[in-house]
Parts: C-alpha cells; structure tokens; sequence
C-alpha cells in the first residue's frame, strides 16, 4: 500500500483528541477506493460506552461528528445533515436548562460554537469541580437548623427510574445523623410507585415525604409546585436524570452513580437562567449562519 501519504488519505485528524478518529480515516481510505474490512471474531474489553458517558464525553462525540461528515458528505446532504444536527443540539440544551441541568445545557451551547469556530483538541472541564457528598450535605444542614423537624434544610431527590431509587436511599441513610429533612420526587414509572406514594418504602428509606408524578408535563409542574411549599435547600440529580421542570430552588446537587461519594453543586439562580437563554439565542443564530454556508472539508495537510 505504501505509506499513508501515497495512500492520499492523510493522518489520523489532530483536531478530534477523542473519538470519531477511527470512523473519520476509514471513511476517509473509502472515500479514496480503499477496501475498509471489520474483523468480526476480534474480541475487545473495555468499559461499555453507557458506563462512562458524561456530558463532556459527548461533547467530544458531537462536536467530532460534525467534522466528520463535512470531509464524507456532499453540499446539499452536508447541509442537511448538519442543519438537523445542530437543531437537535440546541433543542437538549434547552431540554436540559428546563431540567435543572444549567451546566449541561452550557456544554452544549459550546459544543455548538466549537463546532462552528473550529476549536481542536481537549475542551474546558465539565462545570463545577466535584465535592464530598458529605461535606455538601453538613454544610447545608448546618444552615437549616437539626432534628429533621419544621426547621430542617429540606433536600429534594429526584427518582426518574426505578434503579436510581435505591441510590436516593443510600444517600439518604448514609447522612441520617445529619438531621436533614427529605423528601423524594418519584416518577410513577417507578415500580410500586404507581398508584401513588408507597409509605413503607418511604419510611424505610427515612424519607419524611414523597411526591410522585406522572409523565405528562401538566402533571410534573403541578406535583412540583409542592416544592415551593417545602422549599428545599438542594434537589439532588443523579447521572444527569431529571424530568421535572424549572421552579427556584437555589443549588443543584448533580452525583454521578458511578462515582457517589462527590457531588457537582450547581447554583441556578433567575439570573443565570437569564443568561443561558441569551446565549442559546444568540448560538441559534449562528447555528443558523453556520448551516446556510456550511462546505466539504478539504485539507491539503499531512493530518485529516
């Protein structure tokens, strides 16, 4: 075959740092009459995909993906494609800043002006450094009186999905010394959670009161709406999970499963809320400039 370079394919590109680097160079030997072959009995071990997806993981995923099919697609399908790509970015940042997700929905947008200003290489860390779980908690509850009476730092957690149920109690026995008052969201979707609040369950997992919703938009703002009667101090989120709409509760307690000893505490405020959507206007329009000119990708370097 010769060397890469008389091959006219080029290097693995230097933009990407992580993923779609493999995908882009074995289109790029198609694209150039090079038969591209899979190995089917080859067995890999690695960590699944799922286990260690975060909001910056796909940043890399999305961001990359874009310039991949600038190099494969031609003008009108590129346009397309890219159209529908960034209408769908746009419309999970704005899905995940109404879900009490600011600092995913802020990865996002700047996947989108990535994408578009051409920004290589390793992207800013992923929001707010990780804490103890604990440490968070004390704090709190240190703020919002002890004894888990009337006068305690309320904590909401959320419960989406039934396996997130048994990290909601684990969190909560772990700080029942703490003396905080809980109370759990539940999704109705939730086994034994579908005719209402399960009392026993509730009780077990020391939680003072639950909240269970349903699928339905008017039913998640109408059952949150009790929050406003609880006012927590934080609503807890687990792996990103959270189905319920935007009311000011102040922090954001976002734990990934894998990893829940830390905590990324993320503060919400009207104000911040004001200025994403200001900025997800503003990467609209240039998303939409972006479409309307977008070219194949040509580089008459060594790499990409």
């Amino acid at each position: 075959m010769g060397t890469r370079e008389q091959a006219g394919v080029g290097f693995w590109d230097w933009r990407y740092f992580i993923y779609c680097d493999d995908a882009d160079w074995s289109l790029r030997f198609a694209k150039r009459g090079w038969r591209v072959v899979l190995n089917l009995d080859a067995v890999v071990y690695h960590t699944p995909w799922l286990m260690k997806l975060t909001p910056q993981r796909l940043y890399y995923a999305q961001r990359n993906a874009v310039w991949m099919i600038q190099k494969v697609l031609p003008g009108v399908q590129l346009r397309r494609v890219t159209r529908w790509w960034m209408k769908t970015l746009l419309k999970d940042a704005w899905t995940a800043a109404g879900h009490r997700r600011l600092m995913h929905a802020r990865i996002i947008l700047q996947t989108v002006r990535d994408i578009i200003d051409v920004r290589p290489g390793k992207t800013a860390p992923e929001g707010p450094a990780p804490r103890p779980v604990r440490d968070v908690l004390a704090e709190l509850a240190g703020g919002g009186g002890k004894g888990g009476g009337a006068s305690a730092a309320t904590i909401a957690v959320e419960v989406p999905r039934a396996d997130l149920l048994a990290h909601a109690e684990a969190l909560i026995t772990a700080n029942a010394d703490l003396g905080l008052r809980w109370v759990l969201l539940v999704s109705n979707r939730v086994p034994g959670f579908e005719h209402g609040p399960d009392a026993a369950r509730a009780s077990a997992a020391g939680a003072a009161e639950v909240i269970v919703y349903g699928p339905r938009w008017r039913s998640k703002a109408r059952k949150q709406a009790a929050l406003v009667r609880v006012r927590p101090r934080a609503v807890v989120v687990f792996d990103q999970a959270s189905e319920l709409p935007v009311l000011p509760t102040g922090l954001n307690l976002h734990i990934d499963t894998k990893s829940p000893g830390v905590a990324q505490v993320d503060l919400e405020s009207t104000l911040q809320r004001v200025r994403l959507a200001a900025r997800l206007v503003s990467t609209a329009w240039k998303a939409l400039g972006f479409c309307l000119r977008v070219r194949p990708y040509e580089n008459a370097g060594r790499y990409g």
